[in-house]
């Protein structure tokens, strides 16, 4: 939503500091600059989406509109895509086209083709069964974008900010709980585990793990293998902490399976393979997840602005997965030595504030 400051304000001041964009006044090639200035914004605030950390100055702001973007073109993503569009997304300076896909193949060919484009930069993907949206008021739709209710703006907001936790609470609890974990791990894994608190991958394989094993996490899981995020579009699952993941395929009318493709910087993500060295983690490890630190402080939807194209697909690409493909994504607790550690760990501290959070750990 657009927050209203004084210029004066640290969240401005220092904003960077806050995972805000430093740069001020930013606009689209296909914003309007209005043919006499209005008096619509207090020229002495400072306007900011916390949605994307972008910040505008009032006395801007009265002579600029639809400084995301009006009506845009759809967003060169460096593929020849003949595939039928079925949708558009809107995210800050870009209109996102959604294809309909026919096969798994015809996707990952108009990926190769982007990585050719843009080969500086790692191509994951994500699967959900429906898009989800950011709720914007109108008038904040058509300063931002010129749009009123028909704009599908895609939100991809981390868990903790879903259930409304502090994320410098959430930080430190899952610190400590990973401090814990490698504990309890330490002696089977004593060379793996040496002075891992010392470097930064502690911090991000701290927040990876409570991503992937249930906790309420400050980023969101991607993969690079496209059945993994095919299974999670056309699958909807029921997680327990009483039982195993179980799954059931879409109804093709009850959903709207999609495939996100989405182009990172390898600065924003980690790939677990990279930073586990065999611990034992085997639900990332065999989901071939990467962990995108994002969605916090001034950007809360910042993995939207990685967004390429999308793809939908259907119930009908089940076939296209192995057998059984649940049970390789989510091994049972004999074999996956994280997942036992973490309900050792949950168990102990049951019934005090750390083991409500540690309740969302599912099987």
């Amino acid at each position: 939503m657009i927050n209203i400051i004084p210029q004066e304000h640290p969240l401005y001041k220092y904003r960077i500091l806050f995972n805000g964009y430093n740069p001020i006044n930013e606009i689209s090639a296909r914003s309007v600059f209005l043919p006499s200035q209005v008096n619509i914004f207090d020229e002495k605030k400072v306007y900011y989406d916390d949605y994307y950390g972008r910040f505008f100055t009032g006395n801007y702001l009265n002579k600029v509109t639809m400084v995301y973007g009006g009506a845009l073109k759809d967003y060169n993503h460096g593929a020849k895509i003949s595939l039928q569009k079925v949708d558009s997304l809107r995210v800050p300076y870009r209109q996102i086209p959604v294809y309909k896909a026919n096969n798994l193949k015809e996707v990952i060919n108009a990926v190769e083709q982007m990585k050719l484009y843009s080969p500086d930069y790692t191509f994951l993907y994500r699967g959900q069964g429906r898009i989800y949206t950011l709720e914007r008021e109108v008038n904040e739709r058509i300063m931002l974008f010129g749009c009123d209710e028909s704009l599908k703006e895609p939100s991809f907001l981390p868990s903790f900010l879903r259930q409304n936790l502090d994320h410098q609470k959430v930080v430190s609890a899952w610190h400590n709980v990973c401090s814990l974990l490698f504990e309890e791990l330490s002696e089977i894994h004593k060379d793996e585990l040496a002075d891992y608190r010392h470097f930064e991958k502690f911090h991000l394989l701290a927040l990876g793990l409570a991503q992937h094993y249930g906790l309420p996490s400050v980023g969101l899981d991607l993969t690079d293998d496209i059945r993994v995020a095919l299974w999670f579009a056309i699958y909807k699952a029921t997680y327990s902490n009483q039982d195993h993941v179980k799954a059931k395929l879409v109804k093709n009318d009850e959903a709207e399976p999609t495939i996100f493709v989405f182009r990172c910087s390898p600065n924003s993500i980690f790939r677990y393979l990279d930073i586990i060295k065999g611990i034992g983690a085997h639900r990332p490890q065999n989901q071939r997840a990467y962990f995108n630190y994002c969605g916090w402080g001034l950007a809360k939807n910042q993995l939207a602005l990685d967004l390429v194209c999308a793809f939908r697909v259907n119930a009908s690409f089940a076939k296209e997965l192995p057998d059984e493909f649940v049970d390789h994504l989510f091994p049972e607790q004999k074999d996956d030595e994280v997942l036992r550690a973490f309900i050792r760990i949950k168990n102990i501290y049951k019934g005090t504030e750390l083991g409500k959070m540690l309740e969302g750990i599912y099987l």
